[in-house]
């Protein structure tokens, strides 16, 4: 007698393989997709699962006499998928308890919130006092950067500079010839234009850089990096430092038409304004804000 199994159909046997292999593909993105989901897209998917779990017997029953090498397969994908089907509604639930606290199909992590329960009660017992932890530094990222705009403003200090140095060259050259060496007399006054053309190309470099800060106690350390080139800067706070929201001016320019340019303030301890995040993202900014000031609080 043969030992070979029973074979199906092998119309029925086409008719399982599809219907499995459409099942995996509502199961796939369960497990494959790892985006930020919405309460609304979490119960959607917790409705999957349970289409998926009702229908798993009926897969599984009409691919129990698939043999065929091609198919193996895919019916080792649909055990495992199965098996894994109450662990994915836990996790769902889970998402959509965090998301939308109290939903009856959400579900608390019990075990993170025993560790926190149990944290708590430790503290309690050696006298210390249960307050929100706070990082021991805090890190934020106050500025991507923006190439264009320090473009901009790397061209126009270029050409300004190109200019003074020209006409200073021209001008003072020239008044040698008249008055001697108290022409040089008039570099004062040039100075002044090549200041200006220095601090644009300084404003430039600092608005395509990225800035970062960290905050260590009332240590602060600020980073601008630039491709390979990074500058650091440390301040020391105080007890009373302070952010707050303020603008600046990108060049040196002192004058009323000179463009100003959101960002935050922070008084260091001697009261110096310590001015970050120029050119950061708007909506950003109070949230960095507060958590700044929080931060500096938390230090007292």
């Amino acid at each position: 007698m043969s030992s070979t199994p029973p074979q199906i159909p092998e119309s029925s046997r086409e008719v399982a393989v599809e219907n499995a292999n459409a099942w995996v593909a509502r199961f796939a993105p369960l497990v494959m997709d790892d985006e930020a989901l919405t309460d609304a897209e979490v119960r959607e998917r917790l409705v999957t699962v349970q289409k998926l779990k009702f229908e798993a017997s009926m897969v599984q029953s009409r691919l129990s006499s698939v043999s065929q090498a091609d198919d193996l397969h895919l019916v080792s994908t649909v055990q495992k998928a199965v098996s894994q089907l109450d662990s994915v509604e836990d996790d769902l639930r889970v998402r959509l308890g965090k998301l939308a606290p109290g939903d009856p199909d959400g579900m608390v992590n019990l075990e993170a919130l025993n560790d926190k329960l149990a944290e708590r009660m430790a503290r309690q017992e050696v006298g210390i006092p249960n307050e929100l932890a706070v990082p021991s530094r805090l890190e934020l990222k106050t500025s991507n950067g923006s190439l264009a705009a320090g473009a901009g403003l790397g061209l126009f200090s270029f050409g300004w500079l190109s200019f003074t140095t020209f006409h200073a060259f021209m001008m003072i050259g020239g008044m040698m010839k008249a008055f001697g060496l108290a022409a040089l007399a008039l570099l004062g006054f040039y100075a002044i234009f090549f200041a200006v053309g220095i601090g644009m190309g300084i404003a430039g470099v600092n608005a395509a850089s990225k800035e970062e800060l960290v905050l260590d106690g009332f240590e602060l350390t600020v980073k601008k990096t630039l491709g390979w080139w990074q500058r650091v800067k440390k301040y020391t706070l105080g007890p009373d430092s302070r952010a707050e929201a303020s603008t600046t001016s990108p060049s040196t320019m002192n004058s009323k038409s000179a463009k100003v340019v959101p960002c935050i303030a922070i008084n260091d301890a001697e009261g110096h304004t310590i001015s970050l995040g120029a050119g950061g993202v708007d909506s950003l900014r109070n949230s960095q804000i507060e958590k700044i000031n929080a931060y500096i609080a938390a230090q007292s």
